[in-house]
């Protein structure tokens, strides 16, 4: 099996379905989670209660097939996870704290904390700022949609592909990734229609500025 921080990402979120999944027909399904998953119990409770109530029919097999996409592109940068996985989940609800979202998804201690203290709902001007030293001309500073860094040079962040200066042949190649994802696993999302990056350049600011 090959190694890839993005790929490695998704593969570890849908073990943790799985995981979940699998307590299902346990009596106590919901303190089984929680204790398992103590950075994000209530969100694991939440999971494994949606699997024994039969309310969970395509995150597990979309986010399968979301794999197998992405593993023939290897890409230097997760993609966003499926957003019917994540709507059928409920990660995408308002139901669970920035912090259990962020830990759930695998983002960065740093990046999670700064998130929800500072209630962030965007990149900011410090992100800005930092374009210019992380960029030159043609590059691209590629991010993993929804997610967004303590600072652009976060090292964990890229440690684990959620972002990454990437060149402009390699932005063509991502755009036909989220083509083809959107293709195989169509979605009415409205923020993810055949967008599941963010592509940041010195000369166009982030989307949302605060």
């Amino acid at each position: 099996m090959n190694s890839n921080p993005a790929i490695d990402g998704l593969r570890r979120i849908l073990r943790i379905v799985k995981d979940l999944a699998s307590l299902a027909s346990s009596s106590n399904f919901r303190e089984e989670a929680s204790r398992r998953y103590p950075e994000f119990p209530s969100i694991a409770a939440h999971i494994a209660e949606q699997f024994a109530e039969e309310c969970v029919l395509e995150a597990v097999p979309r986010i399968e097939r979301q794999l197998e996409i992405v593993e023939k592109y290897m890409p230097p940068v997760r993609p966003a996870l499926d957003p019917i996985a994540g709507l059928e989940l409920g990660i995408y609800s308002r139901l669970f704290s920035d912090r259990e979202i962020g830990f759930f998804m695998g983002y960065p201690g740093c990046c999670v904390e700064k998130f929800a203290s500072e209630l962030q709902i965007g990149f900011t001007k410090q992100h800005v700022g930092e374009l210019a030293e992380v960029l030159s001309e043609n590059q691209v500073l590629v991010i993993t949609a929804g997610f967004i860094p303590c600072s652009l040079k976060c090292v964990k962040a890229r440690e684990k592909g959620l972002l990454a200066v990437v060149s402009k042949e390699e932005v063509s190649r991502l755009e036909e990734l989220e083509k083809e994802l959107y293709h195989e696993l169509p979605h009415f999302h409205y923020e993810y229609m055949e967008h599941y990056y963010e592509y940041l350049r010195k000369t166009s600011p982030p989307p949302t500025i605060i």
